[in-house]
């Protein structure tokens, strides 16, 4: 998250943070609209936004553990963090801000220490209804090197002090992380890390009642219990009964997994310590289940007011965008995700190299690009970062170029002819290990219409007859990450940064260190000691030289592994109601989507829900 930032340098201990945010944003590569952020709107409060889901958020929106973009998206405004980002698009969007943090963090000179000061009087919500402490943070901290917390994506925060030493035994205390009073947090890490702000923005560092100890006995299902510090909370999150044994209490009404979620007002948040979410709206109504196009139909209807996920339909992109009253309530931002096509570099054919190139040289991108619906949907992908980020290679990069990014057929078969698998050198595979490949996608749209297309062109280098497998996105994400299911090939993935930084992509993707037996992302199962070193040694530099490893990186992966066919640099396209006053309708770039606690609806619509919402 997924998912560079720009900021004026308060604290000469943030030079080098600065350094890498600053290349991030004189950037102009990737795809997406090229505009500034939409000048400050100040909108009526009242009503409820009505969002559509086509699945269920990936964790339960565990913050721990949640790791999808839409998830992260609504964990902004339901939790606050240290830092957090400016609710706008890029480049501002990536730039980061203080939240309950009082000011950004300063930065020892060895560059491994790190201090923060907190807000005074910035409250959990009920039932705790209390400040939150310096030790309410380290809660967190340490919560993700538990059983219960374990799964996401603490890699991120090994770095810091006694990690290994609270594993073994939790009762000993995360000593890296110190409360020197309730307001004074000190992180203490075992090596440099010029981008450590940045991870004290993610969901899994917001704060968790320390002293209540609230998450016993709630291991696998914490965000159905979550105390939240933002604007919004749960629907029933105050009538939850803490004082009863973990086990035997209710979680909170709001949230029904795979039906819906109900996010109202939090009567402890107080707009005047937080400068950055607005909470225009009454409530946040969350469906979940459906089919695109009856989804979509509801937001033109005025039933819903924006479908999160999937893909609009370009019929229904074209209507919007050809009617005056509707085209201002279209979006489109570049999202700082790639898209991609993935081979098991541990499973043949896919553990020759020469396959896996004659396989970036035959597929038809632009025809991959048309089927999700032509230019407007992003940026044909030459390389795996997104130009975008800082640090990246250019969008002029492409070590697999085809005219038109069409596919070379005599390109793709000259590699072919190099493979152990061409036995007779004739530039097609005619080995066994070509036919039958296990290839998981994904069922829904427009994913069905691209197989097809891979498939024609695959078979044009021998790969053939594949065991097609077309799952729920969900089902399928498990697949993938799970290296027991063999897995050869997938085209229905994505990567959005975690974070404004190149390592989010390089490092969870493509280190070896990082394989897991389940929730890996590193699908492939690469495992290439020369760029684990590499990868090792671009953590450790800051500014111009930290991004030009990480591009040297990139280049390294596309032209000696070349185990991705990054295929496009996606934008975010929505639609949105007529019931949305704010036009253009508020985007985040964190999480790449709505920003919730910045929209605002029609008087009208206030009217008509007025009564409706849940108490």
């Amino acid at each position: 998250m997924r998912n560079t930032t720009r900021h004026v340098a308060r604290v000469v201990a943030l030079v080098s943070v600065l350094a890498i945010v600053g290349a991030a944003c004189n950037n102009k590569g990737g795809g997406g609209n090229k505009t500034t952020p939409p000048p400050s709107q100040v909108g009526t409060k009242g009503g409820i936004l009505k969002v559509g889901l086509l699945s269920d958020v990936t964790a339960a929106m565990d913050p721990a553990k949640e790791y999808y973009s839409i998830g992260w998206g609504l964990l902004r405004v339901m939790n606050r963090t240290l830092l957090t980002y400016k609710p706008v698009p890029a480049p501002d969007g990536n730039e980061l801000v203080p939240d309950v943090a009082a000011s950004m963090p300063q930065q020892s000179s060895d560059g491994l220490t790190w201090t923060y000061t907190l807000k005074p009087n910035v409250k959990f919500g009920p039932p705790v209804s209390r400040a939150i402490v310096c030790d309410d943070f380290k809660a967190a901290f340490e919560r993700m090197f538990t059983p219960a917390g374990d799964g996401g994506y603490n890699f991120y925060y090994t770095i810091i002090e006694g990690v290994d030493a609270f594993k073994k035994d939790n009762s000993v205390g995360l000593s890296g992380v110190q409360c020197t009073d309730d307001h004074t947090l000190v992180f203490k890490l075992t090596e440099p890390a010029g981008d450590f702000p940045f991870r004290t923005a993610m969901p899994a560092t917001a704060p968790i009642p320390a002293a209540e100890k609230l998450t016993e006995g709630h291991d696998q299902d914490w965000g159905r219990f979550m105390v939240s510090s933002g604007p919004y909370m749960w629907l029933g999150e105050d009538k939850i009964d803490f004082s009863a044994p973990g086990k035997s209490q209710k979680p909170a009404e709001g949230y029904q997994p795979n039906r819906s979620m109900t996010l109202v007002r939090n009567p402890d948040w107080d707009a005047a310590t937080d400068d950055v979410r607005k909470a225009y709206v009454d409530e946040i109504d969350v469906q979940i289940g459906g089919e695109t196009q009856d989804l979509e139909n509801k937001v033109i209807q005025g039933q819903l007011d924006v479908l999160e996920d999937g893909v609009v339909p370009a019929q229904v992109l074209s209507q919007f965008q050809n009617d005056p009253a509707r085209k201002d309530h279209v979006t489109i931002h570049g999202s700082d995700v790639t898209r991609y096509l993935w081979m098991n570099v541990t499973l043949p054919p896919f553990d020759d190299l020469h396959v896996r190139k004659a396989v970036n040289l035959i597929v038809n991108k632009d025809a991959l690009r048309r089927i999700r619906g032509g230019p407007q949907f992003g940026e044909i992908a030459t390389h795996v970062v997104p130009p975008s980020m800082g640090g990246a290679l250019p969008a002029s990069y492409d070590p697999y170029a085809t005219p038109g990014h069409r596919g070379d057929l005599a390109k793709a078969q000259a590699e072919m002819k190099q493979s152990k698998y061409d036995t007779n050198q004739d530039g097609v595979c005619d080995a066994n290990e070509c036919k039958g490949i296990f290839w998981v996608t994904d069922s829904g749209d427009p994913y069905p219409d691209q197989t097809a297309s891979l498939q024609q062109d695959l078979a044009k280098i021998g790969i053939t007859d594949p065991r097609v497998r077309a799952l729920d996105r969900g089902t399928m994400y498990n697949f993938y990450s799970t290296p027991a299911k063999k897995v050869q090939f997938g085209n229905g993935a994505a990567w959005g940064k975690d974070y404004a930084d190149v390592l989010t992509f390089i490092d969870p993707l493509f280190n070896g260190a990082n394989i897991q037996p389940t929730g890996n992302v590193n699908y492939s199962e690469l495992d290439d000691p020369t760029l684990n070193s590499k990868i090792a040694e671009c953590k450790k530099l800051t500014g111009t030289e930290r991004g030009q490893c990480w591009a040297d990186s990139d280049k390294y992966i596309m032209e000696n592994d070349a185990n991705w066919v990054p295929w496009l640099w996606d934008n975010n396209v929505r639609v949105y109601s007529a019931n949305i006053a704010a036009v253009p309708v508020p985007f985040e770039q964190f999480a790449a989507g709505t920003a919730y606690d910045q929209v605002f609806l029609t008087q009208q619509e206030i009217d008509a829900t007025k009564g409706q919402e849940h108490q």
